[in-house]
């Protein structure tokens, strides 16, 4: 039977006294005293510490000896992102993007490893492809041979079908399998990133500015339409009612004026005048009046009969060839 040896001190018992076995319930580990009936659990707390220490650098000790890996990663990236259309996740629906790919290293850590396989864990149909090979050949599961420590630089392939949606997102693990050890991971995940600021103001934009933006130009275009529909009819309904003075002022009022006015300046003040005075001008519509303002400030004088012409087609001969 084990026994340990504590120095158990105390009053009218200088010496140790060894009666007590670590194997033992820890009820029962106790140093007795000279005193009968008294208990001092005080080497049972040492026991404790003990073994504890004991149990630490043993479990510390197997981890120094864990052998490390095989193979070392570089240049990997954790987190791949599925980039949408102009960079805003609004228009991820109209994404062709068919993959998402990323390019990292792996090499032995000392010797030559004849063989060393490549895999994934929860990515799906992820493919992989060795850049040295001329043209890469992508596969599910990438074999390597005589790899050594100036490396080989791979490509992974991860399809945009695993997150088909805004805020999808998948997690998995690429697999280097080398000798009998434990394969070595790399954690990797692929999101569809589900919303950004930009988008987020699109969104908003075309949700309620878009509809109120498109409302008032409907009442816009509306009541322009209106109101041009309204002058055209009043202007019918002078040129009707105003036949006569409007036949005596083509007639003869405005052969006068060409006459009389043979620069191009003179004449466009002139006819600008005569309109006014004739009341003529204020009911011709808005927008043939701008055009005929324009024509005649820049004496433009064939434009300027030409659109008089236009206005009052029942004058044409008079306008076109004044006598």
């Amino acid at each position: 039977m084990n026994r340990c040896i504590l120095l158990c001190g105390g009053e009218g018992n200088p010496g140790p006294v060894l009666d007590f076995n670590p194997e033992c319930p820890m009820s029962m580990m106790a140093c007795k005293l000279g005193n009968p009936g008294r208990f001092d659990f005080m080497p049972a707390v040492v026991w404790l510490l003990l073994s504890t220490c004991v149990a630490f650098g043993t479990d510390a000790k197997k981890e120094e000896l864990e052998p490390p890996a095989l193979v070392v990663f570089s240049g990997n990236q954790s987190s791949l992102h599925l980039r949408p259309p102009l960079g805003l996740s609004a228009f991820s629906v109209f994404s062709r993007q068919n993959e998402v790919c990323t390019n990292f290293a792996v090499r032995a850590r000392k010797a030559v490893l004849p063989e060393v396989g490549v895999t994934s864990t929860g990515l799906g149909d992820s493919t992989f492809a060795d850049l040295a090979t001329k043209p890469p050949v992508r596969q599910t599961t990438l074999l390597l041979t005589n790899l050594n420590t100036s490396g080989r630089s791979l490509q992974v392939c991860l399809p945009s079908y695993l997150v088909p949606n805004p805020g999808d997102s998948i997690e998995g693990k690429v697999l280097v399998l080398a000798g009998d050890g434990k394969p070595i991971e790399m954690p990797l995940k692929l999101d569809r990133p589900s919303s950004d600021p930009t988008s987020a103001a699109l969104q908003w934009f075309v949700a309620l500015a878009l509809p109120a933006l498109l409302t008032i130009l409907i009442a816009s275009l509306t009541g322009y339409w209106t109101e041009r529909r309204k002058q055209k009819a009043r202007f019918e309904r002078f040129r009707d009612l105003a036949y006569a003075e409007l036949r005596d002022f083509f007639g003869t009022h405005y052969a006068t004026l060409l006459k009389d006015n043979k620069k191009p300046g003179q004449l466009s003040a002139a006819l600008e005048n005569a309109l006014r005075e004739q009341r003529i001008w204020p009911r011709i519509p808005d927008k043939e009046r701008r055009l005929l303002v324009k024509c005649i400030r820049t004496s433009k004088t064939e434009a300027t009969r030409n659109l008089l012409i236009k206005l009052f087609a029942d004058w044409k001969d008079k306008i076109k060839d004044p006598k």
